[in-house]
């Protein structure tokens, strides 16, 4: 769903009656669409520090738990 943007420019000639300013008002020139993105330079290094961390900790809990079942099993 692209979001617009609106371009107005400043007239002299009519005032709006929600105008403050008197002799001026917001005329629409034209409108155009602004793509929008996200800028992922700054997401990634974040979730691969992430990915790291949550890695660490499977494999800890995988040791642990092979651990407690020999623990178990003895």
């Amino acid at each position: 769903n692209p979001t617009g943007a609106r371009e107005f420019v400043e007239r002299e000639d009519v005032l709006p009656p929600t105008d403050e300013l008197p002799g001026k008002r917001w005329e629409k020139t034209r409108e155009e669409i602004l793509p929008q993105a996200v800028d992922w330079s700054k997401a990634v290094p974040e979730l691969i520090l992430n990915l790291q961390t949550a890695k660490a900790m499977i494999l800890d809990l995988q040791r642990e738990l092979s651990e407690v079942r020999q623990a178990i099993s003895a």
